[in-house]
């Protein structure tokens, strides 16, 4: 899954636990640090 190797890309914890709605907004919020 694209939205996962993201989330992995941006080494966001706690990623394995988030269903997809929240893997979106963590990585939304992690590119725009």
């Amino acid at each position: 899954d694209d939205l996962y190797r993201k989330a992995r890309r941006l080494d966001i914890s706690g990623r394995s636990k988030m269903n997809k709605d929240q893997l979106a907004t963590a990585v939304e919020k992690a590119q725009t640090r």
